[in-house]
């Protein structure tokens, strides 16, 4: 239950780790990042945003793994022809 967030994350959160690994406490802020999706089909165009869903962090280095979801409805007969995974960062 402690490692639960409630609601989504939205970037720029601290996080703190205590004995977590062989390098002790660390401490470290989530990147702000903005993730979307544009999904093209014949028919239309549509952008969704994606929200910050899941963070791992790997005890075996100074890695951080972040799992952004979204989802979007496609509707019978309307596979789309192209998804682009959109990434923003702020500085």
């Amino acid at each position: 239950p402690g490692l639960i967030h409630p609601g989504h994350l939205t970037g720029g959160e601290e996080v703190r780790t205590v004995n977590l690994s062989k390098r002790g406490g660390e401490s470290f802020r989530l990147p702000r990042a903005r993730v979307r999706f544009r999904v093209a089909s014949r028919r239309k165009r549509v952008v969704v945003d994606a929200a910050l869903d899941t963070v791992r962090l790997m005890t075996d280095g100074p890695r951080v793994v972040l799992v952004w979801r979204a989802k979007y409805a496609v509707a019978p007969g309307e596979a789309a022809d192209e998804a682009k995974l959109v990434l923003e960062m702020d500085r």
